[in-house]
Parts: C-alpha cells; structure tokens; sequence
C-alpha cells in the first residue's frame, strides 16, 4: 500500500514513449547542413551595415608570375613545356637565312596555358655569318610585358677547326641576368658553360657566387641528343643522383622536316632557386641553338 507522503516527495516516473513513437508535431523540421538562416524579423542596428553570411568555399591559390618579383614565379612551377614558334620558314628553308627565335612556355600542368614568352635579339649580319654560333640577347617576359630574365651569349667559334678541344674560347657559354621586371634588375644570376667532352655533351651551371650547383649531360653524342639529365653538383664533385632532365619532344611532322622549330620539356631539380630555373632555361636555350638550329646546314653543328 503506498504511502501518500512518499507520492508528495517522489512523484511519479514518466513512462518512456514507444520506440515508433512520431515526434510532436511542434518540433521544427530538420535544417540543412551550413549556416542557420537569422531569425524572422532580426534587423541590424541603427546605422550598422547589414552583414551577410556567405559558407566558406576553399579555392586552389592562384599564382601570378607578374605580381612582386616576377623571377620568384618560376618556383610555382615544377615542369614546363618550351616551343619554339615557326618564323620565317620559307626563308630559312629556300635560303638558309636564320630569322630571330620566338619561344612560348607553358605550364603543362594546368590546361597547357602559356604563361612566358621568350624572344631573341640578334642583327641580320650576325645570323647570316654566324648561323647558330652568333651572338645574341634574349630576354623572358611575363603575358603582359614584364622582363623577368634576360640571357647574353657572347660569340664563341665552334670546337675544333683553328681552336683546339680544350681551348676556352672554343666552348659555348650563355649568361644570365635578372629582368627589368623583377626586384633586382640587372642582377647577375650565373652563367652555363660548355665542357670539353669527347663523347657526351656536358655543360655546367655556375650560378652568381661562380659555383658549380648542376650539370647537364646528354645521353649520346650528336645530333641525337633528344635527353639531358640534370646531376646535383652543390655537395662537391659530379653527382651521380639525377634531378631534372632536359628532354626534346616530337613538334610534328611538318615542324620536324621543314622548320628548324622544336618543343622542349623540362623538369627542374625540387630544391632549386629562382634563379637556378632561370640557368637551367638557359641551358635549354643554349641546347637549342646547339644541336637542333640551323638544320638546313648541320656542318655548322659542333659535333
């Protein structure tokens, strides 16, 4: 028998709702998932803006190459494809007149967009003389006109002939200087040199403290050469570890007879610099006009 005291200090337990049980109909329905809408009739104070609250969307970083210091933008870019643009074909393919080198480089990670371009200064006489041994000023610019670098290769006379294999001024030799567009205008970056090699061409990259950082070597002699791996000299010594490569790719039947047009890939080391990337351009540059210009004419070639 129950005590009517005790019902006075313990109420009754309620009795838990069925498991099937609906929910009251005054519950409000569920909301989506993100940011809750404000309440009805909620109003700014007087004289404050209305803020609206928009979800975070996360977007993948843009990178600008003509933003700041423009050399800086070349660390974005792990790999890029080179191609040399078709100019004055006819000229060069009925009169073996050189014209002027034009490059696009593109990013081939990201819808293949270009994002430099690179363009040759040379005068008439010298191409015409000298055909891929003349000296020229080329200088890399951003889409909207900006130099970043800009390369000066002095005029070397090719190995062999009145110069011995192991005289100087018988090897090739491009330098490298910061552009107009960037932080340090003018700014010596290094230089890329041509090695006395009898069987593989070799070229090391000296950069602004006149110090061996990498080598390019290619692997067969001649015109053959289509790939040059990118060994890591900054430890001391010819390293065996390879970082990069420097590879010729197919342009196209009609390029590859009939133009002297080529495309070029390159991979850079993961620790290098800005400006170790601008030598290793360079480099592809001095590549170029070496083995793979002037092909109306290969006695010219140094090998």
């Amino acid at each position: 028998m129950s005590d009517p005291n005790n019902q006075a200090l313990y109420p009754q337990m309620q009795q838990p709702p069925p498991q099937n049980s609906q929910p009251p109909q005054q519950y409000p329905p569920p909301q989506p998932q993100g940011y809750a809408p404000p309440p009805q009739g909620y109003a700014p104070p007087p004289g404050q803006p209305q803020v609206v609250v928009q979800p975070m969307i996360m977007q993948a970083p843009v990178v600008q190459v003509n933003q700041g210091d423009a050399l800086q933008g070349l660390l974005f870019y792990p790999s890029l494809l080179v191609k040399q643009k078709p100019r004055g074909w006819c000229t060069e393919l009925f009169l073996g007149c050189e014209v002027e080198n034009e490059y696009g480089i593109y990013n081939p990670h990201q819808g293949g967009g270009k994002i430099l371009l690179a363009k040759e200064q040379s005068d008439c006489c010298n191409r015409v003389c000298c055909a891929n041994m003349r000296a020229f000023e080329m200088a890399i610019t951003s889409m909207d006109g900006k130099e970043i670098v800009r390369y000066e290769r002095p005029f070397h006379l090719r190995r062999g002939g009145l110069f011995c294999f192991c005289c100087d001024f018988g090897f090739q030799v491009i330098r490298v200087f910061s552009g107009n567009g960037t932080g340090s205008p003018g700014k010596a970056l290094g230089y890329v040199r041509e090695n006395c090699s009898f069987f593989l061409p070799e070229f090391s990259v000296i950069d602004e403290n006149d110090k061996e950082v990498y080598r390019v070597v290619g692997e067969c002699c001649g015109i053959c050469t289509w790939t040059l791996h990118i060994y890591d000299c900054k430890s001391g010594g010819k390293s065996e570890e390879r970082v990069g490569v420097i590879q010729k790719t197919w342009a196209g039947i009609s390029k590859e007879l009939f133009t002297d047009a080529d495309n070029f890939f390159i991979t850079f080391p993961v620790n290098s610099t800005a400006g170790e990337r601008a030598l290793l351009l360079g480099a592809l540059f001095l590549i170029d006009f070496l083995f793979f210009e002037n092909k109306n004419n290969q006695s010219n070639n140094i090998y």
